[in-house]
């Protein structure tokens, strides 16, 4: 509301003052910055006339739903062999948390593009879409408000697609995973179901 110009804040006198509007300074750059693409919109544009609109086939959909089912029942299998580990990779935390971090920046951004298809699939345009600190931690986003004033169906899919894309790429994963066995790679497939 401040940024739209519907609140204006009065800013505090004094040194005090200013070191405390230095500070929420820093902690808001920290916390939350963005960096947006204003190339978006071709980028969504391209990659759904390119390839896109095939994952929204009905052929597509079945191998989604297949891939989750049987990723997840491989996933809780291959967790209970006690063959794969969550965390360590050759023994190592360190190792096995930095390749986690890595994955999950991955997931994100695929998340992300999942948003923007969907949106894309339904007629609606992605303006915004970047990389982000949210919270200290990096994050990529998209804007897909121009969804909101679409049927319920669209909105629906849209906020579904993200949360959907992980589970596909997971039990993607866990299959390659269980077909590698438990080597390096194994290990770091089995991690990114997570």
């Amino acid at each position: 509301l401040g940024q739209a110009g519907l609140l204006r804040f009065r800013r505090r006198q004094g040194a005090r003052g200013d070191w405390l509007g230095r500070l929420a300074a820093v902690c808001q750059a920290v916390l939350h910055r963005e960096l947006a693409g204003g190339s978006i919109y071709r980028w969504v544009t391209a990659l759904y006339r390119g390839c896109g609109r095939l994952l929204f086939t009905r052929p597509a959909r079945v191998f989604y739903l297949a891939s989750v089912v049987i990723g997840l029942t491989a996933f809780v299998w291959m967790l209970a062999g006690g063959d794969y580990s969550l965390l360590a990779i050759d023994g190592s935390y360190v190792l096995g948390g930095v390749v986690l971090t890595l994955l999950q920046l991955a997931v994100i951004f695929m998340h992300e593009h999942a948003h923007a298809l969907t949106t894309k699939h339904f007629g609606r345009q992605v303006t915004r879409g970047g990389f982000m600190l949210y919270l200290g931690l990096p994050a990529f986003f998209v804007d897909t408000s121009d969804i909101w004033m679409a049927p319920k169906r669209a909105r629906l899919a849209v906020s579904w697609a993200g949360p959907y894309s992980e589970l596909i790429l997971g039990g993607l994963a866990t299959i390659a995973a269980g077909l590698l066995g438990p080597t390096g790679a194994g290990n770091i497939l089995f991690r990114s179901e997570e």
